[in-house]
């Protein structure tokens, strides 16, 4: 069950890269947020 929601999760991420590739502060937000939630599922 956590494999599967890290990875809608991972997918959600690569959509908020795509969308926000040009803004480094989303960027970086994301960044922490995908770290914090991987720890999480690992």
């Amino acid at each position: 069950m956590n494999g599967h929601k890290c990875n809608q999760l991972r997918m959600t991420n690569d959509e908020l890269e795509s969308s926000f590739l040009d803004n480094s502060l989303v960027s970086a937000f994301r960044r922490v947020i995908s770290e914090h939630l991987l720890e999480k599922c690992f």
